[in-house]
């Protein structure tokens, strides 16, 4: 049996034990100590016993409610289009002209990854953003800045590997598996609450954050389409998220 406090929890916990041969006969506990019925014998009564558990407390605190989580990839840097590893490349008068042009975004919070691309995204949308460090660009070693055709040109195994082993680091930079594992400690150990929160980072970032969201294979990457200025839509919450939209154009909600 329990009983309710004053904090909303159920603090003591009493159950009564009854022996298995124990009934009920006009509102005494009757146990026969027999296994058949034996008249010539007198019933005894056995008392049960008391299992005391109230140094245990059990939270009865509702289940967090549901959170809308969306991903917001900034327009394309001139590095980019160019087909270049991104060295933390600002945006440039295209970038910022579409941007201009967007829908207003609304969202209870927003935060933004520590790219430059992302932090001048919040910025040219009127957003006050709360840069999260764990949201920060894969590092690319010593591609850093160069042309995917050059590195294609120079190391084009190691190349090959990069775009088919999630571990792989022999560029000097962080492997993809790593990036996935970091954003989704982040995840795990983000404060969500009821809300609807934005994040504005990289695609890499973003699909990272799907990836580790549904805990989908990290080779799964490689496997989600997020165009620049679009956006994913994650649901749920921590450790029941689940994928709502991904590629919709950026639009006001």
């Amino acid at each position: 049996m329990t009983r309710p406090v004053a904090d909303g929890s159920i603090d003591a916990e009493v159950w009564l034990v009854f022996p298995p041969a124990a009934v009920w006969q006009k509102g005494w506990l009757i146990y026969s100590g027999a296994t058949a019925p034996e008249l010539h014998r007198l019933p005894r009564i056995e008392s049960p016993r008391i299992i005391d558990r109230s140094h245990r407390k059990m939270a009865t605190s509702a289940r967090p409610g549901p959170v809308r989580l969306t991903l917001l990839c900034p327009p394309a840097t001139a590095a980019l289009r160019a087909g270049r590893f991104p060295d933390d490349d600002p945006l440039d008068a295209a970038g910022l002209a579409l941007l201009a042009a967007a829908p207003a975004v609304h969202a209870d919070r927003v935060l933004c990854s520590p790219a430059r691309c992302a932090r001048e995204a919040a910025a040219a949308l009127g957003l006050a953003a709360t840069v999260a460090p764990d949201l920060r660009e894969i590092g690319h070693g010593r591609w850093t800045g160069q042309s995917l055709k050059a590195v294609a040109a120079d190391e084009p195994a190691l190349l090959s590997a990069w775009l088919s082993e999630p571990d792989f680091d022999g560029h000097g930079g962080e492997s993809i598996a790593h990036a996935v594992a970091r954003v989704a400690r982040w995840l795990a150990g983000h404060p969500f609450g009821e809300e609807h929160a934005l994040v504005i980072a990289p695609a890499s970032i973003a699909r990272a954050i799907v990836v580790a969201a549904l805990e989908a294979p990290v080779r799964s990457v490689w496997q989600l389409e997020l165009a620049p200025l679009t956006v994913a839509r994650l649901a749920g919450g921590p450790g029941r998220w689940r994928l709502a939209a991904l590629g919709l154009p950026l639009s006001g909600g």
